[in-house]
């Protein structure tokens, strides 16, 4: 599951890619980034939705 911590990075990456290339980025360039920072081979489907939403609020 994705902690507090993790979702403010996360959000935090998503606003920052938008700033630099004018746009959201898109769903599995978030969880491509996730696994990469946080070093997770397999996301879970609540972690997913998660990511998922940190976007859309994003």
């Amino acid at each position: 599951m994705i902690n507090i911590e993790e979702q403010y990075a996360l959000a935090q990456w998503i606003k920052h890619r938008r700033s630099n290339y004018g746009k959201n980025p898109k769903f599995y360039e978030c969880t491509r980034w996730y696994k990469n920072e946080y070093e997770v081979e397999q996301l879970s489907v609540s972690d997913k939705n998660s990511i998922a939403h940190i976007l859309d609020y994003n």
